[in-house]
């Protein structure tokens, strides 16, 4: 070693010379004997008649600390997160806390109050506590002897709490349905999880999460093309979920503006394609219902994708099938309750709207997210338990 100055502190100090003098374990594509933060033992890493850490120098006690840290972090569930090939490291200066595990399995079992842990495995970790409000994360991934940061990013730690509130609220967008995982969230992009690159779409799941970031278009493009690929009539709400926290993610008052329509008032093209799924959704039942199918296959659930693309071309097709064919059952008898829905969800358009001319002749990512959110939101309406009460006046 030698006398230098350190890049961390400024101080003059000694340096680390050619190797780290610890190696941190737990990261991803790393060797079993662990990988250091900085490496700079190849030909390739020389430059200018720099040669090892000159290229980078680091004090000896700041790199101990630096280690000790990521090694003590990566040990502690309150402070790291693995998704495929990186492992998110986090953590805050108000008591070195970190956040509840139950955030990545269960959120819905989170509070407000209980996002924020304070492990006691960290009460000796070294470092001063100025702007203890602050709340980092940072991903890490592996290469071998190495490791690289893929991001660094830091928030108010009131913030993180908002936005893990919105993260948990917005997938509560239908009765009984409660906030799923980001694991489940990312796994409603592909159709098989393991094998296709998903670091991506679980880095933009995490910092929409904890730091509020809009989440990229991509991603709902990626949960609408399965939904329509597979037929999928949302049975099981996880992918209208993802949608809404899309949505939120990209406007935090859209559920807001789907549920308050401004009637008489023309809708926005966001709200057609919400009420629009709301339709698809009853013409779907009405077909289930009628023809007393044993399975959800039917001539909306085929058209999916083009029904939630080009709505101005298939929905007279559909609508005009529904009404001849679908709305009385094969004993003759009316389907009262869907038709009656039918008239409820048309009468939001607003009394100037004509949805066999007015709709829009396609649907962008938002809107295309929208209709399958109405289609889920309405199927959670329509499966709803009833007292006993309500099902005797009916």
């Amino acid at each position: 070693m030698e006398d230098g100055t350190c890049i961390l502190t400024g101080e003059q100090t000694l340096i680390v010379r050619q190797k780290m003098p610890m190696m941190v374990k737990g990261v991803p594509n790393t060797q079993s004997s662990g990988a250091a933060l900085t490496s700079f033992d190849k030909a390739a890493y020389q430059s200018h008649g720099w040669d090892g850490t000159k290229n980078a120098t680091i004090g000896y006690d700041s790199s101990v600390i630096a280690h000790q840290a990521l090694d003590i972090l990566l040990r502690d569930d309150n402070h790291h997160y693995r998704s495929g090939g990186t492992v998110f490291v986090f953590w805050g200066l108000q008591d070195c806390e970190g956040l509840n595990p139950k955030l990545w399995s269960d959120p819905a079992a989170v509070t407000t109050k209980e996002i924020f842990t304070v492990p006691t495995l960290l009460s000796s970790l070294p470092g001063k506590q100025a702007q203890k409000r602050k709340f980092y994360l940072a991903s890490l991934k592996g290469n071998k002897g190495r490791i690289a940061l893929s991001s660094w990013s830091s928030r108010d730690r009131e913030e993180i709490k908002t936005n893990v509130k919105r993260f948990i609220e917005s997938q509560q967008c239908a009765p009984g349905v409660k906030a799923k995982p980001i694991w489940a969230l990312r796994n409603c992009a592909f159709r098989d999880p393991v094998k296709e690159h998903t670091d991506k779409v679980t880095t933009a799941l995490i910092h929409a999460t904890l730091f509020g970031a809009a989440l990229p278009d991509n991603y709902a493009l990626l949960v609408c093309d399965r939904i329509c690929a597979e037929q999928d009539v949302l049975k099981t709400y996880d992918r209208a979920q993802a949608l809404a926290f899309y949505l939120a993610s990209n406007d935090s008052t859209i559920m807001e503006k789907l549920s308050n329509l401004p009637t008489p008032v023309s809708p926005t093209s966001e709200q057609i394609a919400f009420i629009l799924g709301r339709i698809a959704f009853l013409m779907h039942m009405a077909q289930v219902r009628a023809q007393n199918l044993p399975r959800e296959e039917t001539n909306v659930s085929r058209s999916l994708r083009t029904f939630s693309t080009t709505p101005a071309l298939m929905f007279p097709r559909l609508y005009y099938g529904c009404i001849a064919h679908h709305l009385v059952d094969r004993d003759g008898k009316n389907l009262g309750y869907i038709r009656n829905s039918l008239d409820e969800e048309f009468g939001k358009f607003g009394a100037c709207f004509n949805p066999a001319s007015d709709l829009p002749k396609n649907f962008n990512a938002k809107e295309q997210s929208c209709f399958f959110l109405g289609w889920g939101i309405r199927r959670a309406e329509f499966f709803q338990k009833k007292d006993k009460k309500d099902n005797q006046e009916e």
